[in-house]
């Protein structure tokens, strides 16, 4: 092969080359892979809006602010599903915020793609603060090749909270306040009844699995309960 012939055909090699890295560069950072995530519940403020569509509720679902409580699944995504193989050698792993999660990731059965975890519902605020409020999980597969980054996520810890009365105007969430069998004037029970509507703030989250422990204000016994998010 003659020398122009010589230094024509390396040339056109590393331009090839060339194109192949930056292509392979290109599709490291591309989303071939991606981590997305759904968590259990919608925020409070799209469980109470009654006009709330379903897809809104889906939507606000892939939201990555969660509150202490919450439990989230998150899926690996693959457009081309050969990268994954062996799919029994995923493996998912917590980057950030280990200490937030309880009882850490957890699989789903038959399921390579997924894992879930839930937000320990008694994290301190200085728990979130030391960890930097949030948690961030990456996965990684056999083959190392077009990886995702890692998903992360604010955990936040609620704020304060407010109560109202349901009962304004005699009803309850739409139904008579009459009909819902709380005691009446000349009843043998005595007592006092009432529904409040308690949140826990911020509401762009959901509390969901939280506890929370009513008392008395002169040191009576204590109460703890499960707060249930309303829908």
């Amino acid at each position: 092969m003659s020398g122009p012939c010589l230094v024509r055909t390396v040339a056109i090699f590393i331009l090839f080359s060339s194109f192949f890295l930056l292509h392979a560069e290109d599709e490291e950072f591309s989303d071939i892979m991606e981590l997305v995530s759904e968590t259990e519940n919608c925020s409070a403020k799209l469980a109470r809006d009654k006009n709330a569509t379903e897809e809104q509720k889906k939507e606000d679902r892939k939201r990555r602010k969660i509150g202490i409580g919450e439990t989230v699944t998150v899926t690996l995504n693959c457009k081309k599903p050969f990268l994954l193989e062996p799919k029994d050698q995923i493996q998912w792993k917590v980057i950030e915020g280990k200490e937030l999660l309880e009882g850490g990731l957890r699989k789903i059965p038959n399921s390579y793609h997924s894992v879930t975890f839930q937000i320990n519902p008694f994290a301190s605020t200085e728990q979130i603060q030391q960890s930097g409020g949030k948690v961030a999980i990456e996965v990684e597969t056999e083959q190392g090749t077009a990886l995702p980054r890692p998903i992360e996520f604010d955990v936040v810890f609620p704020e304060h909270l407010t109560a109202e009365h349901e009962t304004l105007g005699g009803m309850v969430k739409g139904v008579p306040a009459a009909d819902m069998g709380f005691p009446r004037d000349g009843d043998s029970a005595h007592g006092v009844s009432a529904q409040l509507l308690v949140s826990i703030h911020p509401l762009d989250v959901c509390f969901d699995g939280v506890y929370v422990i009513e008392k008395d204000s002169f040191g009576g016994q204590h109460l703890a309960c499960r707060y249930r998010q309303s829908f």
